[in-house]
């Protein structure tokens, strides 16, 4: 992985496995409810047009620009040698969080215990996507 594009939010969360993230505007905050990997690629990158997710991926693994939801699944699975993985979007400070939020109280701090962690997306303050084999649903 070339870690030398990475933001100083990036390296932070990477660095310490902890986050901070709001349900209050996800779309995929429905309860407990697990989303499936693969539809939440597909949200970011076909509904959302986040670009962000193959340019991160190319930038730091060397994949093709291009790539659709489909692909990416399957490298994330190939690289974390994974048959399921998790996605989570978080802030590196809670500060961060909070403009997702409705209301700041409602900024949480997840604690990324995880034995597999890959970034896929690197927005630096605005958050990062992690692809990891941890659920922080329980």
């Amino acid at each position: 992985m070339n870690t030398a594009q990475l933001s100083e939010e990036a390296n932070q969360v990477l660095k310490s496995h902890v986050g901070y993230r709001s349900e209050d505007t996800s779309e995929f905050s429905d309860g407990h409810v697990r989303i499936k990997s693969i539809d939440i690629l597909d949200t970011e990158i076909n509904d959302l047009q986040n670009t962000d997710i193959s340019d991160t991926l190319h930038d730091l693994y060397g994949t093709p620009a291009n790539w659709q939801p489909e692909q990416i699944d399957e490298f994330i699975k190939e690289t974390l040698k994974l048959d399921e993985y998790y996605l989570i979007w978080v802030t590196a400070t809670p500060e961060d969080a909070e403009c997702y939020a409705d209301d700041p109280e409602n900024v949480d701090e997840i604690k990324i215990d995880c034995k597999k962690l890959m970034l896929i997306s690197d927005l630096a303050c605005d958050g990062v996507l992690l692809a990891t084999d941890y659920s922080w649903i329980r």
